[in-house]
């Protein structure tokens, strides 16, 4: 079942963001978990730039969820961090899973230290795009979504061998 695709993510506005080769491993119907190694190349379109992968990744994505876990891996396997991106529910097309950022993340450590990054980005484009305010109210449950999944240690965050520290 394992097999190359690409994730491909999107602006509200349908602009491709990032975009990056991994291998599905993984799909029951709703969650889709992707793998892709140290090295990689990130094409980071909304930047101008490409960046290199410094972690072995391993990303988890649900239909039913407004938000996909990316768990960055040290040479071990153990979590470095857990990065959280809200996001609305991705699509799988022709091996390549495309899914909308709506700007709001979640960095989560495995001292059990998080932060919510990009309120800003996200204040700007709510605007810019014009985020209906179903939207708004999505993606905001989803930050408490995250972090309450994480203070229960249920995956993907089964890992965090700590409690989260607000």
């Amino acid at each position: 079942m394992e097999r190359p695709c690409q994730v491909v993510a999107h602006k509200f506005n349908n602009q491709v963001h990032l975009k990056f080769d991994a291998r599905l491993t993984y799909d029951d119907g709703d969650l889709l978990r992707v793998s892709y190694p140290l090295g990689t190349v990130i094409h980071h379109f909304t930047r101008g730039a490409e960046f290199i992968e410094e972690t072995n990744t391993e990303a988890w994505f649900w239909r039913s969820r407004w938000y996909n876990v990316y768990v960055n891996l040290f040479a071990d396997g153990t979590a470095k961090n857990f990065y959280c991106n809200v996001a609305m529910p991705p699509t799988l097309e022709h091996d390549e899973i495309h899914w909308i950022d709506l700007d709001l993340d979640v960095k989560i450590h495995p001292n059990g230290n998080y932060t919510i990054l990009d309120e800003d980005e996200f204040d700007e484009h709510r605007i810019k795009y014009g985020y209906p305010e179903d939207v708004q109210a999505r993606a905001r449950q989803a930050v408490e979504e995250i972090i309450d999944l994480a203070r229960r240690h249920s995956e993907p965050f089964a890992h965090l061998k700590v409690d989260l520290q607000d």
